[in-house]
């Protein structure tokens, strides 16, 4: 008949008994001794309920008929507290100190929560209208407990579990709607995480205050049986809990309440409009179920295999091509796919173990439902070769009339092209040649040193305009459009510049393959002209003594080079631009690349790279 036992200060043990008796239990002689009857007067007779240590190391001790006592061990003194009010009940249950507040916390039979005032020595009340059941009686409290924001935590007989404030009088309840095995809480205990642990009368329950989240324990966990006894519950210096029983006790070691270890899932049948259907022996590795677009009913049964208590492990899935959310099967098993289109399916799997704990990698497999023949790919390549020949032979028809159409056109151009330049270059030419030959014979004729150097420079520029006529009609020359044909206008007309100076001029020699290379008009302008304006620099401003061309032939890229060894140019201390500017431009009309090194002292170097595809 033990209803209550605590630790005193000097470790020896207070036992109170439902006769009313109280003990001492010396733990290192292992004696019981200063036996005391407490709950036997003149006046009524007393069963102890709960007791108290204070930290006085005297004790509170809760009765059922006296209500609240206080034992002083030193003198064998023993007063009684009884509420003044004849209305509220003198059975108390519980009782919890609240040092902030040096009061005691008293839980009493149908009288709900009562406060004590340690320095005043009397009772008041708690605000128990907002603890009232629901037919208007003040609730039963069994246990109690004081959290580190001075809350208290209540455990009732029919209300669950109660979260009262007493700054602002707010309760909270928290019930079977929640979570909770019972709504009957016998006992509780507090643990190292300021979770409490709850015993009742359909097993031992974890709540959460944190979270508010609620993991229930049942005889498949192991507990000694589904109810527990009213205030039979311990916490161990060790920080061990004890919960007792009809049929015993449980201990319970916190950093071993959860199991870590996720289940694993596994293919356990599939089913095509109810039949099962074997499963191919790869399925294991390669993880693919094939089925036909005529089978519009498929089930996939799976197995969570972790056998601690595996009624209470948990599925989910999803089908990753068709939706990010997972779908809870809760204890369920099972997968339908009813009337689902022909294609590829990925289905993600994740189980939890009964405490809760997920895989952290989902179980993965891939659905593929074949589609009928009209909508396979080798029939949509059928009917489209079909049709293409149909279409094909019309078009080629068309087609080949078109190219033939083109061919003559193209053909007519060129003739008229050189035609054109055949008749410019008679033209124009002829013209230039007079006029040249009729500055010689001035120039002979005149005596004026000033009208002799105004005749030479137009005679330069008569031979300059016939150079430039005669390399523009090359370029339109139909026949001259290729690498070879440029790198030769180029050398031809470095020699023809440098051949009565001073500079010498050489250029590497021009592969045959150059041949293949074709060239549009206006690239092969272009990099003529920039080059002649290069080498026309060299030959005005380098006072080089020799000037060198290359072509080179890289896959798809063409590099021209021209490079010489006169006194070179800081090109940020240059004033006239203009050549520079121009060289630029072309490039950059064309989609070519220009680098020009040049360094005081060191000669220049002016490269041109193309990119023919």
């Amino acid at each position: 008949n033990v209803r209550s036992i605590k630790r005193a200060a000097n470790d020896s043990l207070y036992i109170l008994t439902l006769s009313g008796s109280l003990f001492t239990f010396d733990g290192k002689s292992g004696k019981f001794a200063n036996k005391r009857v407490i709950g036997v007067s003149s006046h009524f007779t007393s069963a102890g309920y709960c007791l108290w240590p204070s930290r006085d190391a005297s004790l509170w001790l809760g009765m059922n008929a006296g209500g609240l006592f206080h034992y002083l061990p030193k003198t064998g003194a023993l007063l009684n507290f009884p509420h003044p009010s004849r209305e509220i009940s003198k059975w108390v249950l519980d009782i919890e100190e609240d040092a902030s507040r040096h009061s005691l916390w008293c839980g009493t039979w149908q009288c709900g929560l009562q406060r004590f005032d340690l320095r005043q020595r009397r009772f008041y009340a708690a605000n128990n209208s907002i603890l009232l059941h629901t037919s208007g009686k003040k609730p039963t409290i069994f246990c109690i407990d004081v959290d580190g924001h001075g809350d208290l935590w209540l455990g009732t007989y029919g209300d669950g579990l109660l979260h009262f404030e007493p700054d602002s009088e707010r309760t909270e309840s928290f019930t079977i709607r929640d979570g909770l095995p019972a709504n009957v809480i016998y006992s509780m205990v507090c643990d190292d995480d300021r979770r409490l642990w709850l015993g009742t009368t359909k097993g031992l329950a974890l709540f959460n205050p944190a979270t508010q989240s609620v993991k229930n324990y049942s005889v498949r966990d192991g507990l000694q049986g589904m109810e527990f006894n009213v205030g039979a519950a311990a916490k161990t210096p060790q920080g061990e809990l004890l919960f007792g029983g009809p049929n015993g006790f449980n201990l319970i070691e916190q950093k071993h309440t959860v199991n870590i270890r996720p289940p694993q899932i596994a293919l356990k049948q599939v089913q095509v409009f109810g039949k099962t259907r074997s499963v191919s022996e790869d399925y294991e590795h390669s993880r693919l179920l094939t089925f036909s677009y005529k089978e519009t009913f498929i089930s996939l049964v799976f197995a969570v295999l972790h056998f601690k208590d595996p009624e209470r492990n948990r599925l989910k899935y999803r089908i990753v091509n068709l939706s990010d959310e997972w779908i809870s099967l809760g204890r369920g098993r099972e997968i339908s796919l009813t009337q689902a289109k022909s294609g590829i399916y990925h289905i993600e799997l994740l189980a939890a173990n009964s405490d809760g704990v997920w895989m952290p990698k989902p179980y993965r497999l891939t659905v593929r439902i074949t589609p009928p023949f009209w909508k396979r790919s080798w029939f949509f390549i059928g009917v489209g070769l079909a049709l293409a020949g149909m279409v094909g032979g019309v078009v080629a028809l068309n087609l080949h009339r078109r190219l033939e159409i083109q061919r003559i056109k193209e053909r007519e151009r060129d003739e008229m092209r050189q035609r054109m330049a055949r008749d410019f270059h008679d033209v124009v030419g002829s013209r230039l040649t007079k006029i040249t030959m009729i500055s010689h014979l001035l120039q002979n004729t005149l005596r004026s040193a000033a009208a002799k150097e105004r005749l030479s420079r137009l005679i330069v520029h008569a031979d300059a305009i016939y150079s430039e006529m005669h390399d523009f009609i090359r370029g339109i020359n139909a026949g001259r459009n290729t690498l070879y044909d440029l790198a030769a206008q180029v050398i031809d007309a470095g020699r023809e510049m440098f051949d009565d100076g001073d500079i010498s001029f050489e250029a590497e020699a021009i592969r045959d393959d150059y041949h293949k290379i074709d060239l549009p008009f206006d690239c092969r302008i272009n990099l003529l002209r920039i080059f002649k304006e290069a080498m026309h620099n060299s030959l005005k401003h380098s006072g080089a003594s020799k000037v060198f061309f290359r072509c080179q032939l890289n896959a798809h890229n063409i590099t021209l080079q021209i490079c010489d060894d006169g006194r070179g140019f800081d090109e940020s201390a240059l004033t006239r631009v203009n050549g520079l500017q121009n060289m630029k431009k072309r490039c950059s009309e064309i989609g070519a690349e220009l680098v020009i090194d040049a360094k005081k002292g060191q000669g220049v170097c002016i490269s041109v790279s193309l990119n023919l595809l």
